[in-house]
């Protein structure tokens, strides 16, 4: 948990200098689940109690992407949705 948390931070100021200037997306192929997962945890170190993740992927798939950002969106969708469910209740993803 440490380590990631420390990427996370690492990513989260690379972010924030990325906002300063132009935008470069950093486009490879990552899996969608993984980067569902990825969310998913750093949701998980600022969740409240009421909150549970429900994620089932049958299949994965590779997507062009930037993993930074498209890990930070799939985690703004996660608070958004706590936050619209009033920290009570399951988020499923599937």
């Amino acid at each position: 948990i440490i380590s990631h948390s420390v990427n996370y931070i690492e990513d989260f100021i690379d972010r924030g200098q990325r906002y300063t200037g132009d935008i470069n997306l950093v486009l490879k192929n990552h899996s969608i689940s993984d980067i569902i997962r990825n969310a998913i945890t750093d949701f998980e170190t600022c969740r409240k109690d009421g909150i549970q993740i429900d994620f089932q992927a049958e299949s994965d798939l590779l997507v062009p992407s930037d993993s930074v950002y498209l890990t930070e969106a799939f985690h703004n969708f996660l608070c958004n949705a706590a936050e619209a469910m009033k920290y009570k209740g399951i988020i499923s993803i599937r």
